[in-house]
């Protein structure tokens, strides 16, 4: 293959430039390399070094985006190439990022994964028993999702001998904390067996002779009746247990100096290594056992150990030959890479081969290869929602959700969140913690029925018990904890408006199969407010235009925050819990304030809090530094001291600490977060960058409390010296927490930095009276009116009188309504309304977009329906026009149904094209014609967010987004005495006709190239040769400039997708990339009078014996492709081929034909043929060799004459159609030929290119072949 690439390369074209005469025969241009996902074939005995070609090593890697969290896998054998084993997520759950950890199976062949939504790790509850589970066969991409909710925590989850794992997960029983565990059979996929046992057990493990735990200062076993017994002292702990493929557990324990790293087996416990204390992590991967850093030694290894001298915490695959360093998402040195928003970002991952010392590095864009799986709904998420208390939620025709728990709706137009620049994030934190936040705000703001206020002026500042301000960096973290520093969902982008983010909205579970009012969570915009924000609150806490605020205003709702954060620091100040010398100017003496604001303070006998206690109060274990749920020997977030290099860390400056909120306490990552700021994509800049300015730490870092510093058995009865005997296993050892409940609450004050000197302090850089910076538009609304508007009747997706910030005013009139229908579940409920959402962008500043949905009867409850009603009656004919805006629409079956005319197809279906090009800029929204109709009465068209199971792949449920926006009923007067149809494959859609050197593709046909799910290469053209040919009603002026601007007495459709065999136009048979049969897109009907068609060639195979050739031929220079078999049947393409075309391609030809006409039986049917693509000239002669050409261009002869005689057979037996013959207009204009007309090997590649050696815009006509064909359609029809 190298070497076919490189002959390829020797003879690429650049798309042609547009030209009146045959553009000249220039220089060999290059084109634009993909991104590498593996190391390139010539490289790779290089990189690799020797035997990789017979290699078992397998690496494994993880990331997660907004989509969900991705699974990648790699095989030295393939040289590395990465695939998307999985992506797994729960759709309607709205995060910025899913997090999760994997371990590999002692097989290689079976990755076990926990993820969850970021969010997560700020509940204690959900942090315990809210994450998912889930298998996956790392060979075939099978998803198997487990039936129980588990923990976030860093040993979840645990695989050992064989193809066991353990999962772990925590929660209160009677007043006691139980660990669960889970024995899982990975082979299976199914837990075997489940274990309670009383008190904190973690990094459970499975061997061969049961399941090894830790707890306390024990490594322990644990029965099958949960009976725990100790097997070896670990003082201060063991952590990361590893099970090598002997049995023996290998764990770690360490001292304030020193890491010591023990293996235990057959009951006997040995120190194996010792380190400087953080310098080595050990880990595991298929029965192998890694002890990791860049001093790494193991004096006495044993059997299956070795020291790997790379990053502590980097990934090292199944033998230990290679190294993932880093794996992450967004690239901060690449300006411009814009994500869509939230969705698949690229994973740019950095590695090392341990053997050679390189350092290759690969770009890889998920796509799952059973993307379903991955999204099927987990049979635990209605166990992370608790049961009990769900309340059918409202009607069925309201888009808002009158039975809510929260006080402020979703979906209602009037009420949107602005999504904050982080610019102004940070200047309404500045300006609030000085008590300056006074911007005005006028009466409406952002659309609401809000009078006239000032952020603090609804929200007076609190002040602080003593004296002093709240540092700003202090209330950034806290953003970026809570919300990365978002007011609103992820799906609308800077300075654009959307509904606030529904995290628990519906329920504190994830996923969109269940509503459960009862149990939502309230939070609210940037700070996450939720204190005061249910409908039972009332004005309790806040008048309604304060909730109202908090939600629309990003700036009010961080005047809020902020009140609860000094509220915070007040109890603790009152109740006489303070951190170092209480001083609120320094950052780390907020350390309790912070423990507050996320887990509360509980108090003796509160019968509003499940975790009151009559004995004990304080701030909870879970957030306690000694907490044995956190991983140990770790440094401050986001401060990771590993040794990947600076182009591998992340966005924060580190390697992982990103991917792995859990691993640290709520203020932990808070100050994290201040000492290293947030990094995120700013849309308004196009970069990535730090959200704010970083605080200022004397030392180079915060002043943090020792792991025990909150372990005092005098203060809260932990003790790490002593053991505690559980009340069911007498004789067994606890944690350091010494009482089964966990209710080690702390309550004492604490210095663990004497000198103020070396505490942290803020950086303000936006003063008091500073304006607010202004966002910008990444996506802009509509404004425009539809080309040739004149007399337009347009029904908008709101009521008049709607006003948005990005809208276009009062002024325009809706002719009609827009009515929505949701479809109820078995219990009454809608979760139809959790997975839709509202914009402030697309037509006039508004609309209405939610995912797409096989259509179903389990896929029902996610029904959603809309209608628009025209105003009033139309009585003959009109065209119907529904607007696609620039985003939020990318589904390629949007599938519209006209009501009210005469159609024999009224049903219509369209590829949205909401995609970003190749800079990763947007496309401005379209108006799309679903056709013109005869109409008697009022008419209407319903829209909704249901696909059909006809297409090639697998669409995956809830990725693809469908939008509901405004509607347009162009009156006209009569029938069009143009309605054309252009159907076909490639050289009817315009594939390769790009002109200027740029993507002449419709956005929605040319997009996802990397993503076999998502792909769309349809590739029509503005230019193709159906667009700029001319009719005789109108000689100067071309189709598509009529089409464009809706001329009266045209209406023109395109179907042709690139690659189309015959089936793919025939009625229930699949389509291409998604898109339905060309016959099923339904616009053809009794009124259609020209349909364009060509079709053959791929059913002759034309694609794939040019495309195979070019990798024969360099082993067989002097022979033919001719001899080449397809199928690795032996049978040569000589034989095949000619056999094909008679028995194949002709019949299955006439039948599309046939098909075709029926549908519209009152047009005429222009059936165009094939040019000779190949000219039998230097450098195609090179490439494929002068007898390969020959041979192949008769057999392209044969088929052009074969159809030819086909179409003269049906025209003589009475059907209205004729045959197009482009053979003489590109006579000598093949590829390699005078005067190219069509394309040789292209090397340059469009967005929905796959990356191959060529893109498939080889030998195809390029603009100037297009033109020729234009010129043969236009004689064809005067001849006619």
């Amino acid at each position: 293959m190298a070497a076919a690439a490189a002959v390829a390369c020797a003879m690429i074209t650049a798309p042609a430039a547009k030209a009146a005469a045959p553009p000249p025969t220039g220089p060999v241009t290059g084109g634009e390399a993909p991104a590498a996902s593996s190391v390139p074939v010539a490289q790779r005995s290089e990189v690799l070094g020797t035997g990789w070609a017979g290699s078992l090593d397998r690496a494994v890697t993880s990331n997660g985006d907004a989509s969900g969290f991705h699974v990648l896998v790699a095989d030295a054998k393939d040289g590395y190439a990465w695939r998307t084993a999985a992506t797994l997520t729960e759709t309607g759950t709205e995060t910025d990022r899913w997090i999760g950890r994997t371990c590999v199976t002692s097989s290689g062949k079976r990755a076990v994964v926990v993820y969850a939504p970021r969010q997560l790790v700020n509940d204690e509850d959900r942090y315990h028993r809210g994450a998912l589970a889930a298998v996956v066969d790392l060979d075939t991409g099978a998803v198997t999702k487990l039936p129980e909710p588990v923990s976030i925590a860093y040993y979840n989850p645990g695989c050992g001998s064989g193809e066991q794992a353990v999962l772990t997960q925590n929660f209160f029983r009677k007043g006691q904390y139980i660990s669960r565990l889970f024995n899982v059979d990975t082979a299976a996929g199914r837990i075997t067996s489940t274990v309670d046992t009383v008190g904190q057990v973690t990094s459970a493990v499975p061997t061969g002779k049961g399941v090894i735990a830790a707890k306390g200062d024990n490594l322990v076993s644990v029965g099958a009746d949960g009976a725990v017994k100790p097997v070896a002292y670990a003082s201060g702990g063991a952590f990361r247990l590893t099970v090598d493929a002997s049995g023996g557990v290998g764990y770690q324990t360490q001292t304030a100096a020193e890491t010591a790293v023990h293996r235990y087996a057959d009951g006997v416990d040995k120190v194996v290594a010792k380190a400087p204390q953080g310098s080595v992590q050990l880990h595991g991967s298929a029965g192998r056992v890694f002890l990791q850093g860049p001093d790494a030694v193991l004096p006495s290894a044993p059997a299956g150990w070795q020291a790997a001298k790379v990053p502590a915490d980097s990934e090292l695959s199944t033998t230990g030959a290679f190294s993932v360093e880093s794996a992450l998402s967004g690239n901060p040195a690449a300006p411009g890479s814009a994500p869509q928003p939230a969705g698949v970002t690229p994973v740019r991952i950095t590695a090392r081969v341990l053997s050679t010392g390189a350092e290759p590095e690969f770009e890889v864009e998920p796509g799952a290869l059973q993307p379903d799986q991955g999204r099927a709904d987990s049979p635990a998420v209605a166990k992370t929602a608790g049961t009990g208390g769900a309340q059918p939620s409202g009607t069925g025709d309201d888009t808002t959700d009158p039975n809510r728990k929260c006080a402020i709706p979703r979906n209602d137009p009037r009420i949107q969140s602005l999504q904050e620049t982080p610019q102004m994030a940070e200047w309404a934190a500045d300006l609030a913690v000085k008590g300056a936040l006074t911007v005005s705000r006028p009466a409406g703001y952002n659309g609401s029925a809000l009078p006239a206020y000032t952020p603090q002026g609804l929200f007076p500042m609190h002040a602080l018990r003593g004296g002093g301000l709240v540092p700003a960096q202090v209330l950034l973290g806290i953003m970026a904890q809570e919300s990365n520093m978002w007011q609103a969902s992820p799906h609308a982008v800077d300075g654009e408006s959307g509904n606030f983010e529904q995290g628990g909205f519906y329920g504190r579970n994830v996923g969109v199969d269940s509503v459960n009012f009862a149990k939502a969570d309230c939070g609210y915009g940037a700070t996450q407010v939720t204190t005061g924000m249910t409908v039972g609150d009332g004005s309790t806490v806040y008048s309604h235009d304060q909730q109202v605020a908090l939600t629309v205003d990003y700036a009010a709702n961080i005047a809020a925050g902020l009140n609860i954060l000094i509220d915070k620091w007040n109890q603790m100040k009152d109740l006489g819990v303070v951190a170092n010398n209480a001083d609120p100017r320094y950052v780390e003496n907020w350390w309790f304030a912070l423990w507050a604001y996320n887990s509360g303070w509980h108090k003796l006998n509160d019968p509003t809090d499940p975790n009151s206690h009559p004995d004990v109060y304080g701030l909870g274990w879970s957030n306690n530094m000694a907490n044995q749920d956190l991983i140990q020997d770790r440094k401050g977030f986001l401060d990771n001291l590993t040794s990947c290099k600076k182009e591998q860390q992340d966005s924060n400056g580190n390697c992982n600490d990103a991917k792995h909120p859990g691993d640290w306490t709520y203020p932990e990552r808070v100050i994290g977060f201040a000492k290293n700021s947030l990094v995120r994509y700013n849309w308004s800049t196009g970069q990535y960058g730090a959200t704010f300015v970083k605080a200022a730490f004397p030392g180079g870092k915060p002043s943090l409390p020792a792991l025990l510093t909150f372990c005092a058995p005098a203060q809260n009865g932990c003790d790490p010296a002593q053991t505690h005997v559980p009340g069911n296993f007498p004789g067994t050892v606890a944690s350091h927490c010494l009482r089964d409940d966990l209710a080690c609450f702390w309550h004492t004050s604490s210095t663990w930095q004497p000198s103020a000197a070396l505490l942290g302090t803020e950086a303000v850089i936006h003063a008091p009276g500073e304006a607010e910076p202004q966002p910008g538009q990444f996506y802009r609304a509509d404004c425009s009116t539809p080309p040739g508007s004149s007399g337009f009747l347009i029904v908008d997706d709101v009521a008049p009188g709607t006003r948005t910030r990005n809208g276009c005013g009062a002024g325009a009139v809706s002719h009609g309504s827009l009515t929505f229908s949701f479809t109820p579940d078995n219990a009454g409920n809608y979760p139809s309304k959790i997975d839709f959402h509202q914009l402030d962008t697309g037509y006039r500043g508004h609309f209405w977009f939610a995912h797409t949905w096989k259509d179903s009867l389990v896929n029902a409850k996610h029904k959603v329906t809309g209608t628009w009603t025209l105003d009033q009656a139309i009585n003959g004919w009109a065209r119907v026009l529904v607007y696609v805006p620039d985003h939020g629409a990318t589904t390629p079956q949007a599938w519209y149904r006209v009501n009210g005319s005469d159609s024999t197809s009224p049903l219509r279906s369209v590829a949205e094209g909401g995609y970003l090009d190749e800079n990763r800029q947007p496309q401005a929204g379209s108006w799309r014609s679903l056709g013109a109709f005869k109409f008697s009465g009022v008419p209407s068209v319903s829209l909704d967010n249901m696909t059909h199971a006809n297409y090639i792949g697998d669409l995956p449920d809830g990725v693809d987004d469908v939008s509901w926006d405004a509607v347009a009923f162009q009156p006209l007067p009569g029938k069009p005495a143009n309605q054309i149809v252009a159907m076909g494959d490639s050289y009817s859609s315009g594939e390769g006709v790009t002109p200027d050197d740029s993507w002449a593709y419709y956005r929605e046909t040319d997009h996802d190239g990397n993503n076999k799910a998502l792909r769309n290469a349809c590739h029509r053209s503005r230019d193709a040769w159906s667009r700029i040919g001319k009719l005789s009603d109108n000689p100067g002026q071309s189709i598509g400039s009529r089409s464009d601007t809706f001329d009266p007495s045209l209406d023109y459709h395109m179907t042709a997708c690139q690659g189309a065999r015959a089936h793919n136009l025939w009625r229930g048979d699949p389509g291409e990339y998604g898109e339905p049969a060309q016959l099923d897109q339904g616009y053809l009907d009794q009124y259609t009078n020209l349909v364009t068609l060509s079709i053959g060639g791929n059913d002759a195979r034309f694609t794939d014996i040019l495309n195979n050739c070019v990798l024969y031929f360099p082993g067989h220079v002097g022979g033919s492709c001719a001899d080449m078999s397809l199928d690795n049947d032996g049978k040569p393409v000589s034989q095949t081929i000619p056999a094909l075309l008679t028995s194949n391609v002709i019949p299955d030809m006439e039948r599309t034909i046939r098909d075709v006409m029926g549908a519209a039986p009152n047009a005429a049917l222009l059936f165009m043929g094939y040019p000779q693509p190949v000219e039998n000239a230097a450098p195609c002669t090179t490439l494929f060799g002068s007898n390969s050409i020959t041979w192949f261009r008769g057999i392209a002869g044969q088929l052009h004459d074969l159809q030819s005689q086909s179409v003269t057979r049906m025209r003589d037996g009475g059907r209205n159609i004729r045959f197009a013959d482009p053979v003489p207009a590109f006579d000598g204009k093949g590829a390699c030929g005078t005067g190219e007309a069509i394309h040789a090997a292209v090397t340059r590649f469009s967005q929905g290119d796959a990356k191959q050696a060529v893109s498939q815009q080889s030998f195809h006509p390029n603009e100037y072949g297009s033109t020729l064909y234009a010129q043969v359609l236009e004689r064809t029809l005067h001849d006619w």
